[in-house]
């Protein structure tokens, strides 16, 4: 049956229907599964390990075209997985790969699979704990069927093996059931096995310029996710970043050195001298007085000092997560706040009695075009509150990451061969809008954050830190 015969056809005729999909090429535009190797290999491993997945892959290439397709297939995942905790795996199929899938959803297919109101199920040669979450969080799915990963009981790590080879019939048979009526959506090299199994076959051919489904058109949008790449670690993106890296390192350490060994007010000159562009917008207040509460969103834990070379003044900042390391190497004092409200109230208070104030109320680090929920703790301690518009533009690497140490996360961020901040300073909080005029300080806190995302572009939302780390945690959460 053709694709446009099925999609002319009424959604209603396919509601009684269950489909099976197959992921690589069909559902998604891509058949190929190594950039999600790729992902695996580094952010559950190491850029060394992802640098022997690159070396082995023409030596793949011709083992899938020549040999044999699941010989190359457990090779990839032997090196991606071997000795890595299954933890760390299971992480990131839930942080990183979520995204660079949902930006290569097929859309005619996408839109048959939709339509199917029964079982949905998704056929992969991908590791199934890898492809789960986003088949059912993005997709609306029910069932994924892929190879499984054999663990180390005693020591919690993948080996490196499968415990189950190839996708049989009889494993889909008992998934979606005898006798329901059943779409196939299916590659003209795999399709062929499962057939029979279905009422309705769609046979399609790899396109690379098949139409991709909009981000939001699925069933959910990725608000939270993590991983050092900024784009999809296809081979030939991949052999330049590891090209780049050696250089980029010697470039990262440059711009470090000139971060902590010259004065902030000469920063920014030497800093867009080594490719770093700083755009300031807006009035920056040159206030020589004290009690200024700069309230930024959150981009990269450099935010802080970027707005002090914006201002060209040393102002500290405070911050929930602090690294003690990083805290002796910053450029600008810092101090830790402890969670506890109170005692966080009067720290901020007695800084401000002394200077103006840089603080991130997001309480972390938000990388897409969201931000989350402000903390109201700041609104009632100052009326001279001035927000401050943050957004960056990273070409390879971002500088944040959820798994790892987070005094590593500037050294990415200047890999970056033109990285840019962009610095909005906003209007002060006028009166009518402060805890003086009556406000509370949770409409202050919303009013602020309205601002922000206003100027930015990016949608407020409800969410919260904790529901951040609850998500990426991995802990099961109502977000």
């Amino acid at each position: 049956m053709k694709m446009e015969k099925l999609m002319n056809s009424r959604k209603s005729d396919l509601k009684t229907h269950s489909v099976i999909a197959e992921l690589e090429g069909i559902l998604l535009v891509s058949p190929s599964s190594f950039p999600y190797y790729m992902l695996l290999a580094v952010e559950a491993g190491s850029l060394l390990r992802g640098f022997a997945l690159l070396l082995v892959y023409p030596f793949l290439l011709f083992l899938q075209h020549y040999v044999s397709k699941s010989m190359a297939a457990k090779i990839l995942i032997f090196i991606s997985v071997a000795g890595v905790p299954f933890q760390d795996i299971e992480k990131v199929g839930r942080t990183v790969v979520p995204r660079f899938y949902a930006s290569d959803v097929r859309r005619e297919t996408w839109k048959v699979f939709k339509s199917c109101m029964k079982k949905k199920v998704v056929v992969t040669s991908m590791p199934e704990v890898i492809v789960r979450p986003f088949v059912q969080e993005y997709l609306g799915g029910d069932e994924v069927l892929g190879t499984e990963l054999e663990v180390d009981n005693k020591t919690g790590k993948a080996t490196g093996f499968i415990r189950s080879g190839d996708v049989s019939i009889g494993d889909v048979r008992k998934t979606v059931g005898e006798h329901a009526p059943v779409v196939g959506l299916w590659g003209v090299d795999s399709g062929h096995r499962f057939m029979d199994l279905c009422k309705k076959n769609i046979v399609l051919q790899h396109d690379s310029s098949a139409k991709r489904a909009a981000s939001n058109d699925l069933e959910a949008i990725s608000i939270f996710h993590d991983g050092r790449f900024v784009h999809r670690p296809d081979p030939v993106t991949a052999l330049l970043l590891f090209l780049w890296m050696p250089l980029g390192f010697i470039l990262s350490l440059l711009r470090i050195i000139i971060f902590l060994g010259i004065p902030l007010r000469l920063a920014r000159s030497f800093l867009q001298l080594s490719g770093v562009r700083i755009i300031v917008h807006g009035s920056s207040i040159k206030t020589t007085g004290v009690g200024h509460l700069f309230v930024l969103n959150h981009r990269n834990n450099l935010d802080p000092i970027f707005v002090c070379i914006s201002l060209g003044r040393c102002l500290p900042c405070v911050t929930y997560r602090l690294n003690r390391l990083f805290q002796i190497l910053s450029p600008i004092p810092t101090k830790a706040l402890t969670r506890a409200r109170n005692v966080d109230a009067a720290t901020v208070s007695e800084l401000l009695k002394e200077s103006d104030l840089i603080m991130c109320p997001e309480g972390t680090t938000s990388r897409g075009p969201y931000l989350l929920r402000f903390s109201g703790m700041f609104a009632g301690l100052t009326d001279m509150i001035v927000p401050v518009a943050i957004n960056t533009t990273e070409g390879m690497f971002h500088g944040t990451n959820f798994n790892g140490s987070k005094i590593i996360d500037p050294l990415f961020f200047f890999m970056n061969p033109f990285p840019t901040y962009e610095i909005t300073f906003l209007d002060s909080v006028d009166g009518e809008h402060s805890c003086k005029s009556g406000r509370s300080r949770f409409d202050v806190a919303n009013y602020v954050q309205k601002a922000l995302g206003e100027k930015l572009g990016f949608k407020c939302t409800t969410l919260t830190r904790k529901d951040k780390y609850v998500k990426l945690g991995g802990r099961n959460a109502n977000i």
